[in-house]
């Protein structure tokens, strides 16, 4: 079942609100909380499971399925390099329904499920209706899109409470599972730099910072070398070797622009200690802007997709969203300051370029009726 574009768009729209809307609702608590939270799970999550060619990349995982059926078995396929958790879930959904479904409604689950158990290990920081709001503006989209990855990146969302936490096994745990959805989800090692508090490591952090951006503009192809001989040493990895291009277009896209803007106001709120939560927690997530910001300028140097890396970095935008949103020396002051309602602003239009653009392919939307 088909729906027309103004419908489909009207889809969406109402997805953002209800989900924010219940999510706002189970802040309050109370006995109803659970109720409203699993709620926002569904509005969020059924129509991505319930999907029918929707998103760029559905035709391509309906292709990778069939020849997994096909071969009947979790052997190497030679013409994809596919994780295999991909080749199980594939079988699995054959078994059980004879049809992929199963494996796209498995995926939206297990990405919304892990989602908002961060959203809800961080209600204590921020608003959980306005990092619901984020995501679902910012990112909804994509996970129907690059499936996958963002399974493995939700994963590493909840996981970063073990990075404030300072629990490295754990944290590295789900790393292994993210990594076991996608491989490149081993990048979120990197993370964990943050949670150590030596002097001498945070210096070089800070060094890090400041030349990482010279590095991905100018001398991008160094780093791409260097990247092919550590993953040669490692052999799951090796298939990797060269994958990924530099492109010889230096443009610096609006899309940077941005979110450069949203780093330097959230730094300087933070600087003048306008953001209400914790110390500890506003020290890694402007860290993590900071970074995700820095990271983004791959998506303008790496040909194939290669700047998706950055999104391990950039889910995080969605906490710093919230918490510039709700900024201000006092909380009666409410929208006092103009630079509350940038967050709203800039969601929305990234949300509303989206459609406009049809960038991940999710216009219009067809709903999965058996066939």
């Amino acid at each position: 079942m088909e729906l027309s574009v103004l419908e489909s768009v009207l889809l969406y729209i109402t997805i953002v609100i209800l989900s924010t809307v219940l999510m706002g609702l189970a802040e309050k608590g109370g006995s109803s909380q659970k109720i409203y939270l699993i709620l926002a799970f569904l509005v969020i999550t059924l129509p991505s499971a319930l999907r029918y060619d929707v998103g760029i990349d559905y035709l391509g995982y309906i292709d990778m399925y069939n020849v997994i059926v096909r071969s009947g078995s979790l052997a190497d396929i030679p013409q994809y390099s596919i994780e295999y958790s991909f080749r199980v879930l594939s079988l699995i959904s054959y078994i059980l329904i004879g049809s992929p479904q199963l494996l796209f409604a498995v995926y939206a689950a297990l990405t919304n499920f892990f989602i908002l158990l961060g959203i809800y290990f961080y209600r204590k920081e921020t608003k959980m209706s306005t990092m619901m709001f984020m995501y679902s503006c910012l990112f909804f989209f994509l996970t129907m899109n690059i499936t996958r990855q963002m399974l493995a990146v939700s994963i590493i969302f909840f996981a970063s409470k073990y990075i404030i936490n300072k629990s490295f096994l754990k944290y590295l745990l789900f790393v292994l599972l993210a990594v076991f959805f996608h491989k490149s989800a081993i990048i979120a090692l990197v993370l964990y730099s943050l949670a150590l508090d030596h002097v001498n490591i945070k210096k070089i952090i800070r060094v890090i910072k400041y030349i990482l951006p010279v590095i991905i503009l100018f001398f991008m192809n160094y780093l791409i070398t260097l990247f092919d001989l550590l993953i040669n040493l490692w052999d799951p990895y090796k298939k990797y070797s060269l994958t990924y291009q530099i492109t010889s277009d230096m443009t610096i896209g609006s899309g940077f622009m941005a979110m450069l803007i949203i780093c330097l106001l959230f730094y300087n709120n933070y600087k003048q200690g306008l953001l209400r939560s914790s110390e500890k927690f506003q020290y890694f997530t402007v860290q993590i802007t900071i970074l995700a910001t820095i990271f983004f300028l791959t998506e303008y140097r790496l040909a194939n997709f290669g700047g998706r890396v950055s999104l391990y970095f950039q889910i995080f935008i969605i906490i710093a969203l919230s918490m510039l949103a709700r900024s201000g020396s006092r909380p009666e002051e409410g929208l006092r300051y103009d630079y509350q309602v940038v967050p709203y602003v800039y969601a929305i239009l990234l949300f509303a370029l989206d459609l406009v653009r049809d960038a991940q392919g999710c216009l219009p939307y067809s709903l999965w009726i058996g066939h």
